[in-house]
């Protein structure tokens, strides 16, 4: 293993090891609304990212990308769709929904497929429609035997996911993209701040000094693993990624039953067990059409080679 491989996986570790123990941080802001909580993690992350992108010389080079309209119109919506996903975790979190949240991460994946299906007339190959009917039955016994959607898993895979497609459309890298979407926000943001300070029910105060600076960081929480999350995305393979990526869900599942004792019986293992099963099935797949590519690629040069 060469030294950029080594460091994409130490980038990839603390990237997806920090968004596992997110609900612990955010467990420390409980008692602050989620909304609240997601105006302050947008104005802070607008502020962090500024003094990023002027540290690095890029500042200017990212303001002038919100001269394309066409493009500021896709990142408003791309926005909106993470602002959804930030507040919907935010508040499962601290309703002691943990689980819930790790689920529709692990329903992340499938959720893709479908949109890839719906919105990109994309073609499923018998292992992705296998690992699709998988996940709808496991979404389905949760259904029936804990009697509710399980909105929360779903709003988090299918924010995240119209996100991701919504971003496809756009010709920015991630930090950019970021730069400009807080920006965009960030008068929303910074209004209902103000309003809230109005009213005297902000909770940003002088009397709570710790939860000041818990509030004052969310930016730099956000900033830091998307920052190594690039970074591991220049030197390792997606398919690579995509196995890290289930980190993320798998601390969380942990920090949820071991740590904050969220109930996890019969009844909810089922459904993980399907979904998981789903993304066996779906991983599988997905190594044996790379390497497919691969092989493709490898012979392509071969055959157009004149014969001697």
């Amino acid at each position: 293993m060469n030294n950029d491989i080594r460091h994409g996986h130490m980038f990839a570790l603390a990237a997806f090891g920090v968004w596992g123990t997110f609900p612990v941080f955010f467990k420390f802001l409980q008692g602050i609304p989620a909304w609240e909580i997601l105006a302050h993690r947008i104005s802070w992350s607008m502020l962090t990212l500024i003094i990023f992108l002027a540290l690095t010389g890029k500042l200017w080079r990212t303001l002038r990308l919100t001269a394309d309209l066409k493009q500021s119109k896709w990142l408003f919506v791309s926005a909106s769709l993470i602002a959804v996903n930030w507040v919907t975790f935010i508040w499962a979190v601290n309703d002691g929904r943990i689980l819930e949240t790790s689920l529709g991460y692990f329903f992340t994946p499938i959720i893709n497929i479908l949109i890839g299906l719906a919105l990109f007339r994309e073609k499923l190959r018998r292992g992705q429609w296998m690992a699709v009917t998988l996940a709808c039955i496991g979404v389905g016994y949760q259904v029936i035997e804990l009697g509710h959607l399980p909105w929360v898993s779903l709003s988090l895979a299918l924010s995240f996911g119209l996100y991701g497609a919504i971003r496809k459309r756009t010709t920015v890298n991630s930090i950019d993209g970021l730069a400009i979407e807080t920006l965009l926000l960030c008068p929303i943001s910074l209004g209902y701040l103000a309003w809230l300070w109005s009213q005297n029910t902000l909770s940003l105060s002088l009397e709570t000094p710790a939860k000041d600076a818990l509030l004052a960081i969310t930016g730099l929480v956000t900033i830091l693993p998307l920052i190594w999350f690039a970074s591991a995305a220049k030197r390792l393979p997606m398919t690579t990624i995509a196995f890290w990526q289930y980190m993320t869900p798998t601390i969380t599942m942990q920090l949820a039953i071991w740590v904050y004792n969220e109930p996890f019986d019969e009844k909810r293992l089922i459904p993980f067990l399907l979904i998981w099963s789903a993304l066996v099935i779906f991983s599988i797949d997905s190594l044996r059409s790379a390497r497919k590519i691969r092989r493709m690629a490898m012979v392509a040069p071969l055959k157009e080679q004149p014969a001697k």
